[in-house]
């Protein structure tokens, strides 16, 4: 179940194994969405991105939208990696986010 050739520099553990396993389930055919809810982006990073604060849309954009009750498009934001899964990317923004969420 290798992953393919991904950048494990600064991930943890916890980011590689999910790469891993999403991977290895999408070569047995499963469709596959991983979910970077870590502000520092270290699953978007190692999947090929490593500036996060250029990608148009993030999970923080996303959860901005439903914290403010706007629509979200059927597949916004979600990237298509070569690996066959598919990735909805984080970006440090996601502190202020959290954080405008509690103070509701």
């Amino acid at each position: 179940m290798a992953a393919g050739k991904f950048s494990c520099e600064n991930i943890s553990g916890k980011s590689f194994s999910c790469i891993n396993i999403g991977v290895g389930l999408a070569k047995a055919g499963k469709r596959v969405l991983l979910v970077d809810f870590d502000p520092q982006a270290s699953m978007t990073i190692a999947l090929g991105y490593p500036q996060p604060d250029q990608i148009p849309v993030t999970v923080t954009d996303l959860m901005t939208k439903i914290i403010e009750d706007e629509p979200i498009q059927r597949g916004e934001g979600i990237i298509h990696h070569k690996e066959g899964i598919d990735l909805l990317p984080a970006y440090i923004q996601l502190c202020r986010c959290c954080i405008g969420m509690f103070r509701r």
